[in-house]
């Protein structure tokens, strides 16, 4: 026969003061078969006697009508509304038949057997429908730790839903009040029973109020409260009381720990309370499930300035730990860095001690969008440095912030950054560390390039110690590409280069830029660099000991327009094919429109060629230059002049050659009041050079004041030449020099000074004073 029903329960059954019979349809061999639970307001049940409490009553015939029903009770009140009663199989798990070699082999007996194990089967399906369990797809083993491990905690999961045991918090607590109510014959019985079980642990028999029996409230002194849940009488409950009550618990319970006693297992953590640790390898420990907030003192050690406020984010699953911003604990929480967009090295694990590589907490912290890097101490990288998101800062908050290059290590940039705007640059060093690469670099050794970034800013920074090659040189902060709006300032380059593998200061390739109030300091190359822009100034800079002091070029086949140098001062150059400062088309593009004023060259110490050169290497020319300088010294000339649509306008002394020697071009104006003072020239032209002098000042040359050699073209005008070593202006042979001018403090029109006239008289005009009266006149006659 099979067993028809699948379900070996029966109930609950609700009293209601009347039912005492109870039906159940489930096969059972015998009435012991059966176990019956009645239920208490509480929830709490109690396993009932069978032919004491209850009795059972069989069909007949269990296979074709399973079950029979249970009266209960058998004598006395029914079961009381509130009260419940719960019928389950209670077959044993064994198995009683014996089948012998050569016996008798019965279908009945067989059948039995099989119900038999179908019944028990059933009766643990009934009790796992009840168990929590884990779904079909996942695989986590929910085996509990000894007990040892568990003792006083609770079961709970962490957040990858781990099984995890927590701390048992107090059952009573603030504002925690509960009516009990216990019934004779159910819960107790009367004239017997001294214990009564309380539907939860109290922990101290003052949080219990007053128990009450038949409305009559009890001494305390007469009872107890054991293991917390047991209320033990000290005489049995009298006969007669039907109803025992209490009110349990206090607003302020003393089950709690007493002041100053309190631990971290004893408190309810969360959203009010927060974890406080010492380093980030502890915050990967907390549990997720008991703490949601921290505050970490440091990132290896409390006080190593790293740390910060974490909180747990309960939603997220799958972020990666960056080492910073997210943290994933060891049970899988993710714990977020509270921040407004500023984030310190050290809360990254920079240590900044000049020693240990930061290299991947900086890694850390630039992949961060929209972020503001602070920093304090010598941040030493075994690599490159690399910005890779726009509306970056980096921010030093102290006179030792800095990058330094690790030594031996060959990396071509310090810091790098291509294709980004609004990166911001402030108050830090960068340090190449030349002195400690030079022999493993492969390449030039930079501190800074920003490469076709706009928007930018670098205020504050000081790069020290790049170093190029034989063939290529390197630079200390340099804007390149093709970007735009940038601005240096208030920066330093310090000993960039050495002798054969030289470094530019500051240099920018970037239209409509600023470089302003920096000051280089001995660098093997050009201090200050306006290189294939356009609209771009240098402004309020300084040079000190460097191999040239400034430079506006154009190394393009397309036109550049509009730069210029408002103030720079240069003290000692050495230059001999560029000059101090280079104005230069260096390609097949011009280099147009350039403004040059403020000018200062001072060459105490060194000037190894020009002050200034205006260049042209190739087929690009100087086009429109408007120059206003002042110059000591130089080896040989103070201004060598290439282009066209030129004004200079200069106070020169200390040169040894030419003050303003103009080798090539057109168009180009001396004047201004101009002095040139010393040289073996004031100004000549070469080649076939055009250029005029107006208003200039030639004092003390040993040669000439003005001289046009081969077949260059020199117009003078009013210029005043004193005290000439030769004579006051000469041309050679096949040269052009129109002349009227000063000459040693005389009005001279003449093309020669010294010969008479000659020809025919046939005109005069007349020479009167600013009162219009005469004052002679001048003859003029035929050729």
């Amino acid at each position: 026969m099979t067993v028809s029903s699948s379900i070996r329960k029966a109930g609950p059954f609700a009293g209601n003061n009347v039912a005492t019979t109870f039906p159940f349809n489930f096969k059972i061999f015998a009435k012991e078969d059966v176990k019956v639970l009645l239920v208490n307001p509480n929830g709490l049940s109690t396993r009932l006697v069978l032919d004491s409490d209850y009795s059972i009553q069989l069909n007949a015939n269990q296979n074709s009508s399973p079950g029979g029903w249970v009266t209960y009770p058998i004598s006395g009140t029914p079961l009381a509304t509130s009260y419940q009663l719960v019928m389950l199989g209670d077959l044993a798990y064994d198995q009683e038949t014996d089948i012998t070699n050569g016996g008798g082999f019965y279908p009945n007996t067989i059948e039995d057997m099989s119900d038999r194990s179908t019944i028990q089967i059933q009766q643990l399906a009934e009790i796992t429908s009840r168990a929590l369990v884990i779904t079909e797809a996942e695989s986590t083993s929910p085996v509990l730790p000894n007990a040892q491990s568990r003792a006083n905690s609770i079961v709970g999961f962490d957040a990858l839903g781990n099984l995890e045991m927590l701390a048992l918090t107090p059952a009573v607590g603030a504002g925690d009040l509960k009516d009990e109510r216990f019934v004779d014959g159910t819960d107790y019985v009367s004239g017997t029973s001294t214990t009564i079980t309380l539907s939860r642990v109290y922990g101290n028999k003052a949080n219990l109020g007053a128990v009450v029996m038949q409305g009559v409230v009890q001494d305390p002194n007469s009872y107890a409260l054991n293991n917390g849940n047991k209320l033990v009488f000290d005489a049995p409950i009298p006969l007669g009381v039907g109803v025992v009550w209490l009110k349990g618990g206090t607003t302020l319970s003393v089950y709690l720990p007493p002041a100053g006693s309190v631990g971290d297992t004893q408190l309810q953590w969360g959203n009010v309370l927060g974890r406080i640790v010492d380093s980030i390898v502890a915050l990967r420990q907390l549990k997720s499930i008991t703490y949601t907030r921290a505050f970490v003192t440091g990132y290896y050690a409390a006080s190593d300035g790293g740390g910060g406020a974490y909180q747990y984010q309960p939603g997220d699953t799958t972020s990666a730990d960056n080492g910073c911003t997210i943290i994933v604990g060891a049970d899988g929480g993710r714990w977020y860095l509270q921040h407004h967009g500023s984030i310190a090295l050290a809360q990254a694990g920079g240590k900044q001690d000049g020693a240990t590589d930061d290299l991947a907490a900086w890694n850390r912290l630039l992949a961060l969008p929209n972020i503001e890097i602070t920093f304090t101490g010598t941040s030493l990288v075994s690599n490159q440095v690399t910005i890779v998101n726009s509306n970056t800062t980096i921010r030093g908050l102290t006179r030792n912030a800095g990058l330094l290059a690790k030594a031996g290590q060959n990396f071509q940039y310090v810091l790098f950054g291509s294709g980004l705007s609004n990166i911001q640059l402030r108050n830090f060093t960068v340090d190449a560390n030349q002195a400690n690469r030079a022999s493993v670099l492969t390449t030039t050794g930079y501190c800074v390039l920003l490469t076709s970034c706009s928007g930018s800013l670098a205020d504050g920074i000081t790069v020290q110690n790049s170093i190029g090659t034989a063939s290529l040189s390197a630079v200390g902060f340099q804007f390149g590409g093709v970007g735009s709006n940038n601005i240096i300032r208030n920066s330093f380059a310090l000993n960039c280069g050495i002798a054969g593998k030289p470094s530019d200061g500051f240099y920018c390739s970037n239209d409509f830029s600023l470089l302003e109030g920096n000051t280089s300091i001995n660098c093997f190359d050009t201090g200050h660099v306006l290189e294939a822009c356009s609209f771009s100034t240098i402004s309020a800079c300084r040079s000190i000991g460097c191999g040239s002091v400034g430079a506006i070029t154009n190394f393009m086949s397309t036109n550049t327009y509009g730069n210029q140098i408002i103030g720079l001062t240069g003290r000692d150059w050495n230059a001999s094919v560029t000059g101090g400062v280079q104005i230069g088309a260096l390609g097949t593009g011009n280099l147009c429109d350039t403004k040059i004023s403020g000018l200062s060259m001072s060459g105490l110490v060194n000037a190894a060629g020009a002050a200034i050169n205006i260049r042209q290497p190739s087929t690009g020319i100087v086009d429109g230059l408007s120059l206003d300088c002042s110059i000591r010294g130089g080896s040989a000339q103070g201004i060598l002049v290439n282009g066209q649509n030129i004004n200079i306008k200069a106070n020169i002394q200390g040169h040894t050659l030419d003050g303003i020697q103009v080798q090539s071009g057109s168009n180009i104006v001396i004047g201004g009041a101009s002095t040139i003072k010393g040289g073996a020239y004031g100004v000549t032209t070469r080649g076939t050079s055009e250029a005029s002098a107006t208003g200039v000042r030639c004092v003390s040359q040993s040669s000439y004041g003005l001289y046009a050699f081969d077949t260059s073209t020199l117009t003078s005008l009013m210029n005043n030449v004193t005290s000439p070593g030769v004579l006051y202006e000469g041309k050679d042979a096949g040269a052009t020099l129109n002349r009227m001018t000063l000459v040693n403090g005389q009005f001279s029109i003449q093309s020669l000074v010294g010969s008479g006239p000659t020809g025919t008289l046939n005109n005069k005009f007349n020479v009167v004073d600013g009162g219009n009266n005469g004052k002679g006149a001048i003859p003029m006659y035929t050729a």
